[in-house]
C-alpha cells in the first residue's frame, strides 16, 4: 500500500508548491534519517544496457562512466515521412555516500529527415541534464529494493533540441531477484518537456537473466502516456562483464505506435574506479 500511494503522489500531484515540499521532506528523511550503509557491490552496477534505472547508488567515493553509440530510424508511411539518427551519449556518476550519488548526462546527435522527397537535418547537443540517484531501501528477501531518481534537463541545448525551461523528471524504482538467475526491475514516474507544465507518465518493466557470472541478458517493455495518448516499445540486449569494474553491452529495440514504426540499436561500455573508496 505504501508503494501504491507513493506512486499516486508522484504521478498525479498537480500543485507545484506541495510537490516540492513533499520531495524536499522525503529527501531529508532518506539522507539524514537513515544512517545504515547500503551494501557495496563487488561488481559494477550500470544503467546500461536498457531503459530501466536500478535503485542503487554507485557507492561511496566511486566514480562511474557509462557511454554508448546509438543508431535509430523511423518510418511513417501514411505521411511519407522517414528519418534516421546517430548519437553519442555519456553519463557521469559519483557516489557521495553508499546511498546517494550525483550524476550528469550529455548527448550529441544528428537527425536526418525525408518527407515527400524533401530532406533536411538537425544536429548538436540534444541532452544536457544533472540529477541524483538515492537508494531508499536495499531490499531483503521478498521485499524489493527501492530507489528514487531525480533529474533536471537544462535549457542549454542546440537550437533544434532546446527547451524554454528547466524540466524535471521523477522516477520511483523497485527491483528484486526471483531466484539466482532471474530478476525484475520496475520504473514509474513523470517527465516534463521544458516547454509546458503538462507531465508525461513514464514506465519501464524489465526482466533480467544471468547467463553466467560474466554474461547477462534482458527484455523490457517501456512507454509513456499523456492526455489520452499511450505509446510503448520493446527492447532486449546483452551485457558482458570483462572484470568487476568494466562492462560492455549491446542492445536494440523497436515499436509501432499510431502507424509510426521506429527502431534503434546501441553499443557501449560502463567503467568505474573504486580507488577513492575508504
Amino acid at each position: 500500500m505504501l508503494l501504491y500511494y507513493t506512486i499516486q503522489i508522484i504521478l498525479f500531484i498537480k500543485m507545484k508548491a506541495l510537490k516540492m515540499k513533499f520531495i524536499l521532506g522525503f529527501l531529508l528523511i532518506v539522507l539524514f534519517g537513515n544512517t545504515a550503509n547500503a551494501q557495496f557491490s563487488e561488481t559494477i552496477r550500470s544503467s546500461r544496457p536498457g531503459q530501466a534505472a536500478e535503485p542503487f547508488s554507485v557507492g561511496r567515493h566511486v566514480f562511474q562512466l557509462q557511454t554508448g553509440l546509438d543508431a535509430a530510424g523511423f518510418n511513417e508511411n501514411k505521411m511519407n515521412f522517414s528519418g534516421s539518427a546517430f548519437g553519442h551519449n555519456t553519463v557521469f556518476r559519483f557516489g557521495f555516500t553508499d546511498r546517494f550519488e550525483l550524476n550528469a548526462t550529455y548527448e550529441f546527435r544528428r537527425d536526418g529527415y525525408e518527407i515527400n522527397d524533401s530532406t533536411y537535418s538537425t544536429s548538436g547537443l540534444s541532452i544536457g541534464s544533472i540529477g541524483s540517484r538515492i537508494n531508499i531501501y536495499e531490499g531483503s528477501g521478498q521485499i524489493p529494493a527501492f530507489g528514487l531518481d531525480l533529474s533536471f534537463k537544462l535549457p542549454v541545448l542546440s537550437e533544434a533540441y532546446d527547451s524554454r525551461y528547466v524540466a524535471h523528471n521523477i522516477v520511483l524504482i523497485a527491483s528484486n531477484s526471483i531466484n539466482d538467475k532471474l530478476s525484475w526491475l520496475l520504473n514509474l514516474g513523470t517527465s516534463y518537456n521544458g516547454n509546458d507544465a503538462k507531465p508525461t507518465g513514464i514506465y519501464v518493466v524489465n526482466v533480467g537473466y544471468a547467463l553466467s557470472s560474466k554474461w547477462g541478458t534482458f527484455i523490457e517493455n517501456y512507454g509513456n502516456f499523456t492526455h489520452g495518448k499511450y505509446e510503448n516499445r520493446w527492447d532486449a540486449g546483452l551485457a558482458y562483464a570483462m572484470n568487476d569494474n568494466l562492462q560492455f553491452d549491446i542492445y536494440g529495440g523497436t515499436g509501432k505506435n499510431s502507424g509510426k514504426f521506429d527502431y534503434f540499436t546501441s553499443i557501449g561500455l560502463s567503467w568505474r574506479t573504486v580507488s577513492l573508496r575508504n
